[in-house]
């Protein structure tokens, strides 16, 4: 969410922070955690996209997994998710973008 709206704000960080009810400042934090936490930089064009390339992704499989998955009937056990093959996935990242995705998403 702090990564589109920032997009969406042509990278400004003031406008991306009223956007989303921010502190200007608190957005300068999410995305240095961003940085952190990927090694991939927003404020740098070619890794701005790949963090955006990532996230929208990881966003389709996750939304294409929960429409796989269908409802148990009362009594019986949930369905197992499969588990990604070793070495699938989008790339290095991926867990960073997961717990990115998972925490910023929510407004957190």
């Amino acid at each position: 969410m702090s990564l589109d709206a920032y997009v969406d704000a042509n990278l400004n960080i003031a406008e991306a922070a009223a956007r989303l009810n921010l502190h200007p400042n608190s957005l300068r934090y999410r995305l240095r955690r961003i940085a952190e936490l990927t090694g991939l930089d927003p404020t740098r064009m070619n890794d701005l996209l790949e963090l955006l390339a990532a996230s929208r992704l990881m966003h389709d499989q996750e939304t294409r997994n929960l429409r796989a998955v269908s409802i148990p009937a009362r009594g019986e056990p949930a369905p197992k998710l499969a588990a990604h093959a070793k070495g699938a996935g989008p790339g290095p990242h991926r867990a960073a973008i997961i717990s990115l995705w998972t925490g910023l998403s929510d407004g957190a």
